[in-house]
């Protein structure tokens, strides 16, 4: 799958796998703070500082924990990973540009879970 149909695939179930409104604000906290996390990382390379390279990639690890706990409420559940590649491909792809190009999007039921 190229990058172009990745990019489609994910956007086109992205709605659906995100409805529970915990799961809503859970992504509302976490993806932001994935991506300061991320920019903290450059930086802590660029100094060649041990410190301000762990402290962001353990921010970035607890993000993406609390996002699959949020994941587990969802009734839809997302497509196993493939591999390891797959897993960073779509945990990328979803922290820099598929949720926050989602808005995110609001359940408009409002079964949708709490």
């Amino acid at each position: 799958m190229g990058i172009v149909e990745f990019f489609q695939w994910q956007w086109s179930g992205y709605g659906q796998a995100h409805q529970n409104r915990t799961n809503l604000l859970i992504h509302l906290l976490a993806v932001p703070a994935f991506i300061v996390s991320a920019a903290c990382l450059v930086v802590g390379i660029a100094k060649l500082s041990p410190v301000a390279v762990i402290l962001p990639v353990a921010a970035m690890l607890a993000s993406v924990a609390l996002q699959v706990r949020g994941h587990k409420l969802e009734r839809l559940q997302p497509r196993a990973f493939k591999s390891r590649v797959d897993f960073v491909r779509r945990v990328l792809a979803e922290q820099f540009f598929t949720f926050p190009r989602s808005g995110p999007a609001v359940p408009s039921d409002s079964s949708a879970g709490s």
